[in-house]
This record gives C-alpha cells, sequence and structure tokens, in this order.
C-alpha cells in the first residue's frame, strides 16, 4: 500500500494533472479586503486548487525520493551532492521572504508571497529531479492549453467572458470598467481575449509557453512520418499543428504587447535553429505559428494597430500610468532600501505612502525586477542573485557535454525571450499562476541544453 502511495507512476499523474490544469484559476477566499466599500484586489488572501494539488504532489513525491534515496544508499550509490551550496542559498531566501513579514506594513500578504515562492520552488524541485519525462512535461503543458484557448475566441468574438466562479472565472463586459480593452476613436471599445486568467497579459505569457513547448516537442520528429495510421497522425503530429495555429491567433486577440514580442523572439531563434538542424514537423510548427500570426493580425490590424501606435487616449494613460508606478517604486524603495517594504506588500506600501486614492489606482509596478528590489529590499535581491549564480554553476557543473559549445545560442536565445515579460509586466513574480510559468520556462529550456549538449 505505501510502494502504491509513493509510487513513481502515482507521482507521475499527479504531476501530469497538475500540469493539464494549470491554466484553471479555481480558487478558495481565505479573507478579502475592502477600502472605501471597494475589494482591494491585492489585498486579498487566497488559495488556489492548484496549490492543493500541488501539496498532494509534493507529499507523494517526498515519499518517493525517500525510497529513492534508501535505495542508493543500500547500494553504496549515494554521496553527498555538490548542489548544497545552491540548496543554502536558496534557503536562506526562502527563510528572508517568511521574516519580510515582520517588518511588512501587512504580514498576512507577506506570508502568502513566501508561501508561494516555497511551492514554486518545490515545483521546481519536482520537474527536476522528479520521474516524469521532459516529453511528458510537454504534452502535458500542450494539451492543457487547447481548452483556454478556445475560450479565448469565443470571448474575444462574442465580446464578453461570461462568470463561472468554480473554475475561477470573473465576469467581463467592454463596456464596463476596469474590463481590458482595446479603444480608439475610429474602432470602438474591444474586449481582451482573458481565456481561464485574470488578465489577458497572463493569458499572453501562458500561451507563449504553450507555443514554445509544443516546438521543443516537434524536435523529437526528426523524420518525416513513416506510418500513416490514425492514432499516429492525430497524437502525433496533427495535434500540435492545430495547438499551435489556435494558440497563435488567439495570443494576438490578447493584445499584451509583452507577450508579442516574447513569442517574437522565440520565433526568431527558433528559425535560426532551424536553419541547420531541426526535425521537419518543427520547421513546419514555426511556419504554421508565423501563418497563424499574420492572419489573425490582417483580420483585426486596426486594434493591432491601436496597440502598437499607442495613440488612442487609452494606450495614452496606459504608458502614463506605467510611468507613475516606476517613479512610485523608486519611493518605495528609497523608504524601505535595506529590507525593503516586504513580500507581497507593494500596493498596501502605496497605499499607506500616498493615501486618499481609489483602491483600484493602487497597481503594483509593471517592471519585474524593480517590484522585487521594492519588496524585498537590497537584500532579498543580494540573495536572488546569489541564488542565481549558484543554479548557474550547478547547471554548467552538471551539463553532459561541457566542451560543447555550440548548444549555448538556443537555450541562451530561449532564455531572453523572457526580458519582455519581466521588463513590462508585473505577474512572473506577483502571481501565483506567474511563478509557476516562471518556474517551467527554466525548466524546459534547461532540459533541452542538457539534452543537446
Amino acid at each position: 500500500m505505501v510502494q502504491k502511495m509513493f509510487s513513481a507512476s502515482l507521482l507521475n499523474k499527479l504531476t501530469v494533472l497538475l500540469l493539464f490544469l494549470l491554466p484553471w484559476q479555481t480558487v478558495v477566499i481565505l479573507q478579502e479586503r475592502f477600502v472605501d466599500g471597494v475589494k482591494w484586489e491585492y489585498g486579498t488572501l487566497s488559495l488556489y486548487l492548484t496549490e492543493g494539488l500541488l501539496w498532494l504532489v509534493i507529499l507523494v513525491f517526498m515519499g518517493w525520493y525517500w525510497r529513492q534515496f534508501r535505495e542508493q544508499k543500500k547500494q553504496g550509490n549515494w554521496h553527498l551532492i555538490s548542489d548544497r551550496q545552491f540548496l543554502f542559498v536558496l534557503l536562506l531566501f526562502l527563510l528572508y521572504a517568511y521574516l519580510s513579514a515582520i517588518w511588512a506594513v501587512e504580514s498576512s500578504l507577506a506570508l502568502q508571497q513566501a508561501r508561494r515562492f516555497l511551492q514554486a520552488v518545490l515545483f521546481g524541485f519536482i520537474l527536476f529531479l522528479g520521474p516524469l519525462s521532459v516529453q511528458s512535461v510537454l504534452r502535458s503543458i500542450v494539451a492543457g492549453s487547447v481548452l483556454p484557448s478556445i475560450l479565448g475566441l469565443v470571448q474575444f468574438f462574442t465580446q464578453q467572458v461570461n462568470e463561472t466562479s468554480w473554475l475561477g472565472i470573473a465576469s467581463h463586459v467592454a463596456g464596463e470598467p476596469g474590463a481590458s480593452i482595446v479603444a480608439g476613436a475610429s474602432i470602438g471599445r474591444w474586449l481582451r481575449a482573458y481565456g481561464t486568467f485574470s488578465h489577458p497579459n497572463v493569458f499572453g505569457g501562458y500561451l507563449v509557453m504553450s507555443i514554445l513547448a509544443a516546438f521543443l516537442l516537434a524536435l523529437s520528429h526528426k523524420k518525416k512520418m513513416e506510418t500513416f495510421t490514425l492514432s499516429h497522425v492525430a497524437f502525433d503530429h496533427l495535434f500540435p499543428v492545430v495547438v499551435v495555429v489556435i494558440n497563435s491567433a488567439v495570443l494576438v486577440l490578447t493584445f499584451s504587447r509583452s507577450a508579442w514580442l516574447a513569442l517574437a523572439l522565440i520565433l526568431a531563434v527558433c528559425t535560426t535553429y532551424a536553419v541547420k538542424r531541426s526535425g521537419w514537423l518543427f520547421r513546419r510548427l514555426i511556419l504554421y505559428s508565423i501563418l497563424s500570426l499574420v492572419v489573425m493580425g490582417w483580420l483585426v490590424f486596426p486594434l493591432v494597430n491601436t496597440r502598437i501606435e499607442r495613440e488612442s487616449l487609452p494606450e495614452q494613460r496606459s504608458t502614463s500610468e506605467r510611468i507613475d508606478l516606476i517613479q512610485q517604486s523608486v519611493q518605495l524603495f528609497a523608504s524601505r532600501s535595506l529590507l525593503g517594504v516586504g513580500g507581497g506588500n507593494y500596493t498596501a506600501a502605496a497605499m499607506r505612502s500616498t493615501p486618499n486614492f481609489p483602491v483600484w489606482e493602487y497597481q503594483p509596478v509593471h517592471v519585474v525586477p524593480l517590484m522585487l528590489v521594492t519588496e524585498l529590499g537590497l537584500f532579498g535581491v543580494i540573495l536572488m542573485f546569489g541564488v542565481i549564480i549558484a543554479a548557474g554553476r550547478l547547471f554548467l557543473l552538471t551539463r553532459p557535454n561541457k566542451n560543447n559549445h555550440g548548444s549555448w545560442f538556443f537555450p541562451v536565445g530561449l532564455s531572453l525571450s523572457l526580458l519582455p515579460l519581466f521588463l513590462l509586466d508585473h505577474y512572473l513574480y506577483s502571481s501565483w499562476i506567474g511563478l509557476l510559468i516562471m518556474v517551467i520556462f527554466c525548466f524546459i529550456i534547461a532540459k533541452f541544453y542538457h539534452h543537446t549538449s
């Protein structure tokens, strides 16, 4: 019974389920905060369904890993691993995140953010150290993106997002305040595609990850089809093509500039890589993605043009708000430069610093590095850099072929594609789903580099 509870089979099934359900934002509200009768979104304490599922995965992983440890020790193959420096710095960072609750304006928000940091780290350990193959991870991500993408198409063409509380989907209508729209004097108001997410930008980041997963999954198909059975065509070739076409089209309808830039960088890197080494399916997926982007972009060109030129009043207001938030983050950092204002406490500190504004105007700065240094201070940033350096060192020491320098281009290029998401938005740091997206990005890029090395 114990062996079945902590078996590799059960661990793989639960991890696949978690990856598949990742886009669904079903949440249990633990505590809501209101300011002048209006809900303070960034002050809400909550627990997502995927967080609960992750803790179950963590429990099974711990049992499975302990069994592996005991078996290796009996065989005399176990020894002190060389990643202790990375683990030590990582534990220091997590401890610091928890300690920030002591000096934070809202200690409960700091504890919630620290918990999510811990969960994201443990999720990374499960992906890197668990028995689930990279191909299974990629397939789960690609399959899980289908329903949210179809929902995004329906939302855009019906111009409304219907509320489904048990799936974590809130109601949005183009004509109502607070909805994410593309607007202009000549085009009117158009609702952006939300999918199953709280904001189109987050949906865009998820779609970029799913498209990249489909590209990398296609690299395993080096030759043309030798068999033409229905199942072979459907699951190994037709399905990735359909997913990439739909996801690329829906990505246009999110009108997320950061996601557009990220995918543009990925396509540039993949196209360069495909010139000399890749399978036929990989090349076709790149072509289909580009064609889908062009066709959908042409169909909604007036809206795309409005987002690019940024001359309409809503776009100018959005740019002005982003600049104001950057200035605000600099002021908040100056007031608590060493320790920061506390994890998850950016908007709480902003309300204390500049009161008497409507609660919806208090938003996180749309630049991850600025948000990180504002919330965790210089000490936290130093620890974060320590984690990155230690992880890079461990990564270099454990790659299979240390003399293969030619394989650097692809993973480094894909890593740089994350920059638009880091520098033009905040959800990769501030939200639960964003932290998991970042962990998955790092996992698939790192695993791919080890494979090509």
